[in-house]
């Protein structure tokens, strides 16, 4: 549950429109450029990617965190985020393009969280 928290948190925060609107500052502006075309090149261009990669390691950050408060929101164990983030911890290996944050960073961030993440579990109503 805790991956599935984390990828509709991207969903809910808009991340893709978020990157296609910060790329629009580093393409070509030849002609009109549309969200697709904008996507196309998100997707292929490397250059794009290492200028980007703040942007989506900044995302990911913000994923977590919203994706504990969705889990504990629905009534799972906000606690499950730790233990997924230290999994993907385990293959945190040199990368030429990094679009995440640091798992030590991530697991940090995610320990701040737990304290938010458990209240607003508690004032949940569950069915």
């Amino acid at each position: 549950q805790a991956a599935l928290a984390h990828e509709v948190a991207h969903v809910v925060a808009e991340h893709a429109r978020e990157s296609a609107t910060a790329a629009l500052a580093f393409v070509p502006k030849r002609h009109y450029r549309s969200y697709v075309d904008v996507q196309d090149e998100l997707d292929s261009s490397f250059s794009l990617a290492l200028k980007l990669q703040h942007v989506q390691a900044a995302q990911e950050l913000e994923a977590d965190f919203i994706g504990v408060v969705l889990a504990a929101r629905a009534g799972y164990e906000p606690a499950a985020m730790l233990s997924l983030l230290q999994k993907l911890g385990e293959d945190d290996g040199a990368s030429v393009v990094r679009t995440h944050a640091p798992a030590r960073e991530r697991l940090a961030q995610a320990r701040r969280t737990l304290p938010i993440a458990r209240r607003v579990r508690l004032s949940t109503p569950q069915p």
